[in-house]
């Protein structure tokens, strides 16, 4: 069992014969993991992290916390599978979203840590500015830096993962993953009883956690609207 695409990715190319249960993969067609999510047809399946309309979603978090954006960054790493270096599938979902929500999409590639500093900034030149981090190892190893900056700016930011809002970032929407886990063992299971893997089908997530962080929130300024607050799985004090 694997845990995101950079770790499939070594474990096949490894063992290729090998079984093998993916968790954290966002683009497994794609990537070339399956063939399809009905059919994956090869010794890989798994559970998808998260869907390509996401993307409009978090823009719609981000917008009902911080109402007067205007426009919002799309934070991604081009060396990641599920982005690529102009957005990936992601972008589809967040330019939809954009139109609708009336912002100003700013699509903002992060290839070194520096990067994270140069986005923030320009994003501080211009009143009603946002982020939306996308999912990646990249971004997940420098939450740190992303936070400090959209604190530092005063960037509002919704983040796809709650560890982000943990080190102190303002809200999230994500998967849950110990279901992801759980999951996962399920088919471990039925692959060690003979179950052929191209014969599983690659199954979506099926429960999302919203995390918000009110200490965040109030730093920013920011009043969170009773509704987000009722639908909060986590409201970090």
């Amino acid at each position: 069992m694997t845990y995101t695409t950079p770790a499939i990715t070594l474990i096949r190319q490894a063992a290729p014969k090998m079984p093998v249960i993916f968790v954290a993969v966002s683009d497994p067609i794609g990537t070339g993991f399956v063939q399809s999510l009905a059919h994956p047809g090869g010794n890989a399946t798994g559970f998808i992290n998260f869907e390509a309309t996401m993307g409009s979603k978090w823009l719609e978090l981000v917008r009902d916390i911080a109402p007067s954006l205007k426009r919002v960054a799309m934070l991604f790493n081009p060396a990641t599978a599920n982005a690529g270096a102009t957005g990936g599938i992601y972008l589809p979902s967040m330019q939809t979203g954009a139109q609708a929500l009336d912002l100003e999409l700013i699509v903002a590639p992060l290839n070194d840590p520096a990067d994270i500093d140069r986005v923030y900034a320009a994003l501080a030149q211009s009143p009603d500015g946002g982020a939306s981090v996308m999912p990646s190892v990249f971004t997940a190893r420098h939450r740190q830096r992303i936070v400090a900056q959209a604190a530092n700016h005063r960037i509002p930011t919704v983040y796809p993962l709650p560890h982000f809002v943990e080190a102190g970032g303002l809200l999230s929407y994500g998967i849950d993953y110990v279901d992801q886990f759980k999951r996962a063992a399920s088919y471990a299971d039925r692959i060690l009883k003979g179950a052929n893997p191209a014969d599983l089908p690659v199954e979506q997530p099926v429960k999302f956690e919203l995390t918000i962080n009110r200490k965040t929130a109030a730093s920013l300024g920011l009043t969170i609207p009773l509704p987000l607050q009722v639908a909060a799985d986590r409201l970090i004090e």
